[in-house]
């Protein structure tokens, strides 16, 4: 099993199938700062629309998700409650396997999205469920951002191109039941 360190997160790159096994079931979300490698083209400049950039760019390997549930606490109050961070994913073959995946192998391993870096069933590691939080809440603020028109270059290019997939039915909206498939894969 080899290690990489990217940043803060620790990828542990294995082979096994049950490392594969997400692969195969549930590609991962990928965050705005995984886009320009992923997509191997630059964000648009200022003054180019993100329509404008769709239109000569191919996004066909990419949904909108819907975005896993997750659960806030009102700190102040106690009151537990549970939201979706929309996400961009990769997209799936009709066998629920990623569109990258091929041969046991991914191809775009060098680009992958982080949320593909960040889990490994073979090795489980709480600092990387607290970097999942971390990635999770960094998502809430960019579509907080997004609404009130402080996201960043990056992060405004995120919001729009989910949109616009969204808008043009190019979705996954099944993600409880992908998450079920992708758990009973690995336990």
């Amino acid at each position: 099993m080899k290690r990489t360190n990217y940043g803060d997160l620790v990828r542990y790159e294995c082979n096994c199938d049950k490392c594969q096994h997400g692969c195969k079931v549930m590609p991962a979300y990928l965050l705005p700062q995984d886009l320009e490698g992923y997509l191997q083209k630059l964000i648009p400049r200022e003054g180019v629309s993100t329509a404008m950039w769709i239109k000569y760019n191919s996004v066909d390997d990419l949904l909108a998700s819907e975005g896993g549930l997750i659960k806030m606490i009102d700190r102040r109050t106690g009151a537990v409650t549970e939201a979706r961070v929309p996400t961009l994913v990769p997209a799936s073959r009709d066998d629920g396997s990623c569109v990258h995946y091929q041969d046991g192998r991914c191809g775009v391993h060098k680009h992958s999205p982080t949320g593909c870096k960040m889990f490994n069933a073979c090795a489980v590691d709480t600092r990387d469920e607290e970097l999942a939080k971390q990635y999770q809440i960094q998502l809430m603020q960019m579509w907080m951002n997004h609404s009130t028109g402080k996201a960043s270059e990056e992060e405004e290019f995120y919001c729009r191109l989910w949109e616009i997939l969204w808008d043009r039915g190019m979705r996954r909206e099944n993600v409880e039941e992908i998450t079920d498939r992708y758990k009973e894969g690995v336990a």
